[in-house]
């Protein structure tokens, strides 16, 4: 939990996606006074994340500030790429678009005049048959599922139904990589009993929707049986390498921030808000990583913390714990449970992952997997 004024209100991250996203309308439809404005919401921006060091926001925000008319288009979609993740905390209220809904979203995402910076992504989901001996999922069972999807899932991200009422989900100008772990985290937070797989493909402008929703099905088909809860791509079911990371924070704003920095970096997130749901997740899932914020509602990170290494699972994961500016005595009692490491907020993601690489690096070192990286080259 971030403490005092160096908190943003989510909801506040979301109004300013919104009047960015209004301005760019104007700005595209030549308005004559969009450029202005849009320059004006870039200064708020930057001063607003400013305060809580999110250093890819403030540079984002000053590049539009300072860009010339002919470059503003590009540099407000940069902006609001960077943004719109810390938008996804908030829970959104909305369900799953007919066949009709999904093709218009898709059509319009694809059309050759959106300006896309990135390729897009598409899932194909299907339920996972039980194992034997087991009950099988139902239809209302599986009426279950969009809810907790949406909930793991952004705002920006599309959830459709095909033809012959498979799960669809698009996410925008989202890479493979990112697209893939953030569906590994939404269907690991289904219950058992909802299992389902997904192939999932990158959308290039021009594609129609059936043939990515073919060429998705085709991954599935293409990997035969296997475990439950799959997320197949191109290049086969490993595209998320580095591990799993348990990420507990009840900030949703950093939680968005840091879960979207550690998806690009090729990690897969399960995020809890509480530590509660933190142990549930523990006791649930293998995890290579935890991020524990020392404060949050119900069981504080010493809690978590002290349960987790009294955990015979737990006793050797790599834990790296989260604390308030002036908090040297939670840093000190922390070191002193046996975390690996500790960050003070305001930080930025670069430096968690920093953190991070440094120790997964000591970790591979130790148990003699990798050498230590070669020192930098002289320019």
């Amino acid at each position: 939990m971030t403490s005092g004024s160096f908190r943003l209100d989510p909801a506040a991250v979301r109004m300013r996606l919104d009047l960015l996203l209004e301005v760019r309308v104007l700005l595209v439809g030549g308005d004559p006074q969009a450029p202005d404005r849009i320059r004006r919401l870039a200064h708020g921006v930057r001063r607003s994340f400013e305060l809580v060091m999110f250093t890819e926001v403030v540079e984002a925000a000053k590049r539009l500030e300072e860009a010339e008319d002919r470059d503003l288009l590009f540099r407000v979609d940069e902006l609001i790429r960077v943004i719109r993740p810390m938008a996804g905390a908030i829970p959104p209220a909305r369900g799953v678009l007919t066949v009709d809904e999904f093709s218009k979203n898709f059509s319009a995402l694809v059309t050759k005049n959106h300006g896309l910076r990135e390729n897009s992504s598409l899932a194909f989901l299907e339920h996972d048959p039980a194992p034997k001996g087991e009950v099988d999922q139902t239809p209302a069972d599986r009426r279950m599922v969009p809810d907790v999807l949406n909930e793991a899932l952004r705002p920006s991200d599309v959830l459709g139904w095909d033809v012959d009422h498979h799960l669809l989900v698009l996410f925008p100008e989202t890479p493979l990589l990112l697209a893939a772990g953030l569906l590994r985290g939404g269907i690991r937070q289904l219950p058992p009993l909802l299992s389902f797989s997904a192939g999932i493909v990158p959308v290039k402008t021009g594609i129609s929707l059936n043939l990515a929703v073919a060429k998705a099905k085709g991954l599935l088909d293409e990997a035969g049986p296997g475990g439950r809860g799959r997320v197949v791509t191109p290049e086969g079911e490993g595209t998320v390498l580095k591990g799993r990371v348990l990420l507990a924070e009840d900030d949703p704003v950093y939680a968005a921030a840091v879960k979207d920095r550690l998806l690009r970096e090729g990690f897969e997130v399960i995020h809890a808000g509480s530590g509660t749901d933190a142990l549930r997740y523990a006791d649930e899932q293998e995890f290579q990583l935890v991020v524990l914020d020392v404060k949050m509602p119900g069981l504080d990170g010493f809690e978590v913390l002290w349960r987790l290494r009294r955990h015979p699972r737990f006793r050797s994961t790599l834990i790296i714990m989260v604390t308030g500016i002036g908090s040297e005595y939670d840093i000190a009692k922390g070191l002193s449970m046996d975390a690996d490491d500790y960050l003070v907020k305001p930080f930025s993601p670069v430096e968690l992952i920093a953190r991070i690489q440094r120790l997964l690096r000591k970790q591979a070192g130790a148990s003699g997997e990798i050498s230590p990286p070669p020192p930098p080259s002289s320019s």
